[in-house]
């Protein structure tokens, strides 16, 4: 994987700036020399974002008809700009960069972290890209930056920004599909602590989280669904209904969750109620590979008993959990193998 990096602007982002105010500034390649080395930082954050397989660390944004969010981005994609030159084309890159800082940091609290924002326009294998990143240095004592010049200072950045590996916030757009990673949306976000809502909320994008979170969200929701409006417990038999769907239409999406929840809930299934479930749980966009799908399924029957199973069981005979008829509130739950070993506590 190849990135190169044509330019980057780079501001103090934290709750407290005013746009105007003396507190924020902003420079860029434009006027500052970054060395090779220093360069090489930043490749390493935008090749971390875009090789990131699916995990919890990851979301998937789409953006919003309403906003203009990728009209810009698509703006600084189309600029040339080079760090050996100083274009007047510039002027647009900072601008628009500027612009994104101060939708940051008023989706930024007063308990959120500062940091430095960075944008950058570069290319992975050739293809363009912009990349956004909030960083937060390690060391709050340091000065991660020269404040007389605003140089980028290799021996600072190196010591003080986070390793690739666990650096805080960051986001390539567009979307690059890799080996390890083939869910569908406009943008990818990597957080370190999880998807939050003011990061990806700034470029204006619904998001989903990673594949693994959103199969469990979303069938915590059909199982809340269908005891809620249908006053049943989710059996094994949906939960393996629930599999086979997603596997039958090669991804889990919005069609998806509703089409199948619909048809484990039957008729008292109400659009407005699941939807609504799933927002609680935080995944405004589904879209998710059945390929990092859990290992094991957890749902609950009759309000208390907690069910755990390898998702390759399901499709056997070797578990089976179903309600007694004629026998109200009695379960009965068979398990075949050839080596059974479990304790059990009264």
């Amino acid at each position: 994987m190849t990135v190169e990096i044509n330019a980057l602007t780079f501001s103090p982002v934290n709750s407290d700036v005013e746009r105007g105010s003396d507190e924020f500034w902003q420079s860029s390649t434009r006027d500052v020399d970054v060395d090779d080395d220093t360069i090489d930082i930043f490749r390493k954050y935008i090749a971390k974002i875009i090789s990131k397989p699916d995990t919890n660390q990851v979301s998937v944004g789409q953006f919003r008809d309403d906003d203009r969010s990728q009209e810009y981005l698509d703006e600084m994609l189309g600029l040339e700009l080079d760090m050996e030159e100083a274009s007047a084309e510039y002027d647009d890159f900072e601008n628009v960069a500027e612009s994104f800082s101060f939708r940051l940091i008023e989706e930024m609290s007063g308990n959120t972290n500062e940091g430095i924002f960075f944008v950058i326009q570069a290319t992975w294998n050739g293809e363009p890209l912009i990349s956004m990143l909030k960083l937060e240095p390690q060391d709050e004592e340091r000065s991660v930056i020269d404040e007389d010049t605003r140089e980028l200072r290799y021996e600072e950045l190196d010591s003080a920004l986070p390793d690739p590996d666990d650096f805080q916030k960051g986001c390539v757009y567009p979307l690059f599909e890799s080996d390890n990673f083939s869910k569908s949306g406009d943008i990818k976000f990597l957080e370190d602590d999880g998807t939050t809502k003011y990061f990806p909320r700034f470029l204006g994008c619904d998001v989903g989280q990673g594949s693994r979170k959103q199969f469990q969200h979303t069938l915590a929701a059909v199982e809340e669904t269908k005891e809620t409006l249908a006053n049943e417990s989710l059996t094994s038999e949906d939960v393996q209904d629930f599999y086979d769907a997603v596997e039958e239409h090669g991804e889990l999406t919005d069609d998806v969750a509703k089409e199948t929840a619909r048809d484990i809930v039957g008729p008292q299934f109400d659009d407005d109620d699941f939807e609504r479930r799933l927002y609680e749980k935080g995944e405004e966009h589904i879209s998710s590979d059945p390929d990092f799908a859990p290992s094991k399924v957890e749902w609950t029957i009759d309000g208390e008993i907690v069910i755990q199973v390898p998702v390759e069981l399901l499709e056997s005979d070797q578990i089976q959990i179903s309600e007694q008829e004629h026998m109200q509130d009695e379960w009965e739950a068979v398990i075949r193998g050839y080596d059974v070993s479990k304790d059990y506590k009264q």
